[in-house]
């Protein structure tokens, strides 16, 4: 009998190549599911820093930044192709609206390659704290960037608030 939780491991094991587009690729089908807490504004809150830091979690890759790097112009590259498909003559658009993400995936794989994650993993608290962290860090940072990109006013303080409070809810879930 095949369970999926084999077919999981097969797959996550059987190349680092393969691993890494499964991870890319069910980061930014999870990222789609979202929430945007910010009226008028496109930064949001998705599944897919959840699913990234799950499967990491699962399966630790070779290298968390090359992970992060990959993942993040997979995600943007996914977001702008959905935009051409829908508005083709909008490209320039769509990538300064979506480049931001990428600033997130790469600074989450970078944090998580410098607290060294695999040596917390048996402190549950303590990891999702340092994820936590991590996560308002690349969330920050990927809304400064987008503010700049797309001239929108800069966050309050109930925004980030807002930002620490959802990198906490997520770290842990």
């Amino acid at each position: 009998m095949f369970s999926s939780y084999s077919f999981f491991k097969l797959f996550f094991t059987k190349s680092k190549w393969v691993s890494l587009i499964l991870t890319a690729l069910l980061t930014a089908l999870a990222s789609e599911i979202k929430l945007t807490p910010f009226n008028g504004e496109a930064f949001r809150f998705g599944l897919g820093s959840i699913t990234f830091f799950l499967i990491i979690l699962i399966h630790p890759p070779a290298s968390l930044v090359r992970t992060g790097i990959f993942t993040g112009l997979f995600v943007i590259c996914f977001r702008i192709l959905g935009d051409i498909m829908v508005e083709p003559d909008q490209i320039s658009a769509s990538i300064k609206h979506h480049l931001p993400a990428f600033l997130f995936y790469f600074l989450f794989g970078l944090g998580l390659s410098i607290i060294q994650i695999e040596k917390y993993k048996t402190f549950p608290l303590l990891l999702g704290s340092f994820a936590a962290g991590i996560e308002f860090i690349g969330n920050g940072a990927e809304h400064i960037l987008r503010s700049l990109f797309l001239n929108h006013a800069d966050l309050g303080y109930q925004d980030w608030v807002l930002l620490f409070g959802v990198a906490l809810l997520r770290s842990y879930f």
